[in-house]
């Protein structure tokens, strides 16, 4: 069996296989300036029990200011998006999804968020479907908008 190994500019503190695996997709949409955003990317990973295990442990300010950068980034390679890679959804989607959600993290995270607000933002993009179905119907969208808020609002 033949092992692959991942190029040079993927190395550091993650897992390797999810480093090669990120950076092909993101060289794929955004082109050389996707290498860059492959260290951000893990920046998502802030809940232990949606699919990550190994959370991100910064403190506040600094993810703050490094959520805030990714923003940029992510804004400065609108240029760069590859509208033919094959994706769903489309390559500029999936952009505008990062930064919309890079935007919440920062906000979250911000020095005085209105959390409120923040997460009705939350609720409107994730779950805003379960506000036309009654509430026995499945409790846990609400839960796990609670507790997502929450995990931010304790971040010290």
């Amino acid at each position: 069996m033949r092992t692959v190994r991942p190029p040079a500019f993927v190395s550091g503190k993650l897992n390797s296989r999810h480093r090669y695996i990120t950076a092909c997709l993101f060289v794929k949409i955004f082109g050389e300036t996707g290498r860059a955003l492959v260290d951000d990317d893990r920046l998502f990973q802030v809940i232990p029990d949606w699919g990550s295990y190994d959370v991100v442990k910064l403190p506040r300010a600094e993810y703050h200011k490094r959520m805030r950068a990714f923003v940029e980034q992510m804004e400065d390679a609108k240029g760069a998006v590859n509208a033919g890679a094959v994706l769903f959804p489309d390559p500029e989607k999936y952009r505008q999804e990062l930064v919309f959600f890079a935007r919440l993290f920062a906000d979250l995270t911000a020095p005085h968020p209105d959390y409120d607000a923040l997460k009705r933002l939350y609720w409107n993009r994730v779950y805003r479907i379960y506000d036309r179905l009654p509430d026995h119907v499945d409790p846990r969208p609400r839960g796990n908008t609670e507790r997502f808020v929450r995990h931010f609002a304790g971040w010290t």
